[in-house]
């Protein structure tokens, strides 16, 4: 009889079990939620934009309208896939952005609106995105999503710049932004850089040995190369570097084809490399211009220490300053967020993202086939991209960026993916 009522338990735990795990988010069993599906359209159309955005400047918001109304369909069906409670900080962080900014505001002469609001969009876009993908989200599938639309919009841009770039001769590399629309260069450079880092983070999971990953990161790192952006050269080397440092037996593999690969650069990026120094004083005018509105905006930022001067008025403090006229940022994310809110939160958010950083390489050492190198390397690439432009203020590299942070990452029941 004891047998039987174990038995009958056991039957029961095992039918709970198998419920659980059928509803599960990434079980091998379970079909991807509607609110997943959104997610994935969301990226799609948001990647997609990238040749066009810049021709139609509205179109580069599409994917953050999408992600509006995938926030509000959650709400309105009170689902949430991982049952990972939303986290405050964004909101917490928003809120002070919100109140510092009405407190320059009301002590600026120069006001201007223009910044501010591309400024609060790409904020509120982040913060929708972030508690969008937290709860209807999947790394694996945000992971796929991106490999693919990248992958098309780097063939999309490689068909359009190498014809340029081979039919021209030295310095080629200036007809490639000729008469196009395609979105500013180091935005564009951002996208890719994000998903080599995506790809590459993939592929050092030992369940994602596969074709997609691979072929993405090629066709990522041609494109890259033609948008002749320098910054995202740089991200490239530090998610290479990171991948060697914390893989130190990939260095032996990676050492031959890094020595081949440096030998024999297309002509067209040794001479925008060597650009950089081709200016009378030492720098070319792009670099000159970026030394002088850093200096201009460290004055401005010793001057105006605690809560800055607003993102509503960097633009005339940086020509009060001596910088060139008619630029709104100082061509550094870092700089910028130092200028629009001051030192107490420029250092808030430093340690905060500091933090965020240095947990995930600590979780890239405990687990190396794990998804942390995944959030790491595109994390590291917009991190350095940051640092000479900025490129996080379009909602493309934005959306892609944030929905690999946010996303959950979640094991099927039998090991299997259920993805590309």
């Amino acid at each position: 009889m004891l047998d039987s009522v174990g038995s009958r338990r056991g039957g029961s735990h095992n039918r709970i079990g198998a419920i659980w795990r059928k509803n599960q988010p990434g079980s091998a069993s379970s079909e991807p939620a509607p609110s997943q599906v959104w997610a994935i359209a969301v990226l799609t159309a948001t990647v997609l934009t990238a040749p066009f955005a810049g021709a139609f400047g509205a179109l580069a918001y599409i994917g953050p309208l999408m992600v509006g109304v995938g926030v509000l369909l959650n709400a309105l069906s009170r689902r949430n896939a991982t049952g990972i409670p939303p986290s405050p900080g964004p909101v917490l962080l928003a809120t002070w952005l919100v109140f510092t900014t009405l407190v320059t505001a009301l002590f600026s002469v120069q006001a201007e609106v223009a910044p501010l609001v591309l400024v609060g969009l790409v904020a509120l876009t982040g913060c929708l995105a972030a508690s969008y993908y937290r709860s209807a989200g999947d790394l694996r599938r945000v992971e796929s999503t991106i490999l693919v639309t990248s992958s098309v919009t780097a063939i999309a841009f490689i068909s359009f710049a190498g014809p340029r770039v081979l039919g021209g001769g030295t310095n080629s590399w200036t007809l490639i932004y000729e008469n196009s629309t395609w979105i500013n260069s180091n935005t564009l450079g951002l996208v890719f850089a994000i998903a080599i880092g995506a790809g590459v983070g993939r592929s050092l999971r030992t369940d994602r040995r596969r074709l997609l990953p691979v072929l993405a990161v090629a066709l990522c790192m041609g494109a890259l190369a033609l948008t002749f952006s320098r910054s995202a050269y740089l991200a490239a080397g530090a998610i290479l570097l990171l991948v060697l440092v914390g893989k130190r037996k990939s260095f032996l593999l990676f050492l031959p084809l890094l020595l081949v690969g440096y030998a024999n650069l297309p002509m067209a990026v040794q001479d925008r490399v060597a650009y950089t120094t081709s200016g009378a004083g030492g720098l070319d005018a792009s670099s000159s211009v970026r030394l002088e509105l850093w200096e201009a905006a460290l004055a401005i930022a010793r001057d105006n220490p605690l809560l800055g001067v607003g993102f509503h008025s960097i633009r005339p403090a940086l020509a009060e300053y001596g910088a060139p006229a008619g630029l709104a940022f100082p061509h550094n994310t870092y700089l910028t967020l130092l200028l629009g809110t001051g030192a107490i939160t420029f250092a808030i958010v430093m340690v905060w993202m500091g933090r965020y950083f240095a947990r995930l390489v600590r979780q890239s050492h405990r687990e190396p086939a794990g998804p942390a190198w995944t959030r790491l390397l595109p994390l590291t690439a917009a991190l350095v991209c940051s640092f000479f432009g900025e490129p996080l203020l379009s909602p493309i590299p934005t959306v892609m960026l944030v929905a690999l942070l946010a996303a959950p990452y979640a094991r099927s029941a039998s090991g299997r993916s259920n993805d590309l």
